[in-house]
């Protein structure tokens, strides 16, 4: 008898509480990106390592290969983030370009992609400008506004002017 008060009792709370409007409607699209703009959370970007290769007994056959971290601190899946960055040496001369894509970052999670090479045989003096291509979270909302990029590294990182 007891067990079939206690049965009755969950099914009458379960059906209840599917009838009952959600108190907290999930926020999508603007809304979401308008929310997570209030807090820290952030994709954040930068450049950990820059690497020489090549052969080092021919100063000319060097070459710098920036890597990119993109680092995702929203508790929300972020499905791809892709990157058009142009490297500068100190003199603000061009010395290479490049399309980083980061596909799937899980939250707290770090996408990192070694780029191809920089006309730059130290990696000394560089900078990067990077533009959002896309960002997209998993629900398909754009994210370009939750990106930042760090000048601190081992080369700053700024948004494109």
């Amino acid at each position: 008898m007891m067990l079939r008060w206690a049965l009755l009792t969950w099914l009458a709370t379960a059906t209840a509480m599917a009838a009952e409007p959600p108190s907290v409607i999930p926020l999508t699209g603007e809304k979401l990106v308008e929310q997570l703009l209030r807090g820290p959370a952030r994709i954040s970007v930068n450049v950990p390592r820059a690497p020489v290769y090549g052969d080092m007994r021919d100063p000319a056959g060097l070459y710098c290969s920036p890597w990119i971290y993109v680092r995702n601190s929203l508790r929300l899946p972020v499905r791809v983030v892709e990157l058009g960055i142009r490297f500068f040496d100190a003199g603000g001369r061009a010395v290479g370009a490049s399309l980083s894509t980061h596909p799937t970052i899980l939250p707290n999670d770090i996408h990192q992609r070694i780029l191809t090479q920089v006309n730059s045989p130290t990696c000394q003096g560089l900078r990067g400008e990077a533009v959002v291509q896309v960002c997209e979270l998993e629900d398909g909302t754009d994210c370009r506004r939750l990106v930042t990029f760090s000048e601190f590294g081992f080369f700053p990182l700024r948004a494109a002017p």
